[in-house]
């Protein structure tokens, strides 16, 4: 159930950085002047408008890929199983070909070792639609 709710909050902050940048290109006030003069000004504020669209769609997907299924299954360390999450959760800022998105991290501490570590998004691996799994081979699970 949770997870219908996060993938609505996900949809809605989207929708509303839809909304925002529709009203900084065309503002409703008919007495705010359009940015932009010529041709190659109005493909450049395009451009950062879908490069910060990208960048939003990118970081809520991880999220809900981090609340779908767990991207770590086994220690990096040595490989237990048994993961518990601690303190806070720590904000990475991962380059795309677009831009910088923040990606939020648990930090997990194995049971078994006590060692910690984050999982990291680059763990993520898209599986064709699937689900994600770890790269290291591990299938999530709950």
């Amino acid at each position: 159930m949770s997870a219908i709710t996060s993938r609505q909050a996900a949809r809605e902050r989207i929708f509303k950085q839809i909304q925002a940048e529709v009203d900084r290109l065309l503002p409703a006030d008919p007495k705010v002047p359009l940015q932009g003069r010529t041709f190659l000004d109005f493909e450049n504020v395009a451009e950062q408008v879908s490069n910060d669209l990208y960048v939003t769609i990118v970081e809520e997907r991880v999220m809900l890929a981090g609340l779908d299924r767990p991207t770590v299954a086994r220690c990096p360390h040595c490989s237990s199983p048994r993961l518990r999450k601690v303190g806070e959760v720590r904000k990475r800022e991962v380059r795309t070909p677009r831009g910088v998105a923040t990606i939020e991290e648990p930090t997990l501490r194995c049971r078994d070792c006590g060692r910690t570590f984050s999982p990291g998004a680059a763990g993520v691996v898209d599986t064709g639609g699937s689900g994600f799994v770890a790269q290291s081979g591990g299938e999530g699970g709950a």
